[in-house]
């Protein structure tokens, strides 16, 4: 993931959190968007540097690591094909 787009974080609900990267990412045609942070929009074109340094622990409700956390998880969500 190599460019951050919005910053979700203040929106209420954590579906919405996730629609509006979502929403992001189809929007510039990558296939993988991430979330970190409890709500910032990351996107890119492949997930190879997402997946850099293995798996974590840290992700929660599909939001990637707490802000506070020292961890640096990301949930990351790849588009579906039709």
């Amino acid at each position: 993931m190599n460019q951050k787009l919005g910053d979700f974080r203040f929106t209420l609900r954590t579906e919405d959190k996730i629609d509006l990267c979502y929403i992001d990412a189809a929007s510039r045609d990558y296939p993988v968007f991430a979330i970190g942070n409890e709500g910032k929009c990351f996107v890119g074109p492949d997930t190879s540097a997402a997946y850099r340094y293995g798996g974590s622990g840290g992700c929660r409700k599909g939001l990637g690591c707490p802000v506070f956390c020292f961890d640096v998880a990301i949930d990351v969500y790849t588009m579906k094909s039709e």
